[in-house]
């Protein structure tokens, strides 16, 4: 079997609180939700992602514009980690370039938060 590699990505407490509690309800890793949840996306991640505005094209070199937040709310931001094989890092960045995500993290939270919406009877706490 391939080694995976360990990563995390920063998103907001209230996701990775209800990331820990599927994951637990259905016997998933993180990995394998993110993997799960862009699947499940597909196409349509094209319209949960917010591409960055480019700046520039006319004296300077068109860039997308610089932002220091990858959400937008006023939320206490945590880190979640999880595990992929190397190729799945790949295919994550070419799914930022693809859909034009801010960031492999925009990606992510944009993916996990449609998915977990779905069921939200499995995003409580399991301790609830």
């Amino acid at each position: 079997m391939t080694a995976t590699r360990a990563s995390n990505v920063n998103i907001p407490a209230s996701l990775c609180a209800a990331v820990k509690a599927r994951g637990h309800a259905e016997k998933k890793t993180p990995g394998e939700l993110i993997i799960i949840a862009l699947e499940d996306a597909g196409e349509g991640i094209r319209e949960l992602v917010k591409p960055r505005p480019n700046i520039g094209g006319t004296f300077f070199s068109p860039r997308p514009q610089y932002r220091a937040s990858t959400t937008d709310r006023d939320e206490t931001i945590t880190p979640l980690q999880f595990r992929m094989l190397p190729e799945d890092f790949t295919a994550l960045d070419e799914l930022v370039t693809r859909f034009g995500a801010k960031s492999r993290t925009a990606l992510i939270i944009a993916a996990l938060t449609a998915y977990l919406s779905e069921r939200p009877d499995l995003t409580k706490g399991v301790d609830e």
